[in-house]
């Protein structure tokens, strides 16, 4: 009986401190990985918004030139001249999770023609959803 118990006492497992203590370092583990994929997300999509942006003023100048250099086109008159693809078919696009939205200021006696093109991160329904709970729940109270 002797050795029964001797071995018992040396085969003994984690306190509940330590595995508090490995659950703890897992956790600021994890919240640390979360936090750098979502800034890695956050600017990939505004690298591809950047390149986007590019790309719709690389396509004005050739509406530009292809119009003697008289007017700038909006989404929908580049896209009828192909310039730009079906994921710009509406007024206010979305692409890669941005809305774009264009302005053309039409060529005046004493002004040239521009343009400008903005893109704005879309805000899905469920962000949307999480905004206005607390909102609601403060109105109810």
């Amino acid at each position: 009986m002797k050795t029964l118990n001797n071995t018992h006492k040396s085969q003994r497992g984690f306190s509940l401190i330590e595995l508090m203590i490995v659950i703890a370092i897992i956790g600021i583990l994890i919240a640390v990985g979360v936090t750098g994929y979502k800034a890695a997300m956050k600017s990939a999509n505004e690298a591809a918004a950047i390149k986007t942006l590019r790309t719709i003023a690389e396509q004005q100048m050739l509406y530009f030139n292809g119009h003697q250099r008289s007017t700038f086109g909006t989404f929908e008159e580049m896209r009828k001249e192909n310039l730009l693809d079906g994921r710009y078919d509406s007024t206010t696009p979305v692409v890669e999770g941005y809305i774009f939205t264009m302005k053309v200021i039409p060529k005046s006696t004493n002004q040239q023609a521009a343009y400008t093109v903005n893109a704005d991160p879309q805000v899905s329904e469920f962000t949307l959803i999480l905004l206005m709970q607390p909102l609601a729940k403060d109105i109810q109270s």
